[in-house]
């Protein structure tokens, strides 16, 4: 997880075709790790901003 200069943050995920990725993007942190946590089972530490 990360995030943009325009603020967004991204959420990199495995994706079932190799060698690509899929990324998970929201204006806030908290729906994006809710949305990690709930829908790909993912818990996102606190920290990481």
């Amino acid at each position: 997880m990360f995030e943009c200069q325009d603020r967004t943050y991204v959420l990199a995920t495995p994706n079932p075709n190799p060698g690509y990725c899929t990324y998970w993007t929201h204006l806030d942190l908290t729906i994006l790790k809710h949305f990690a946590f709930d829908v790909l089972g993912l818990a996102v530490p606190d920290a990481v901003t």
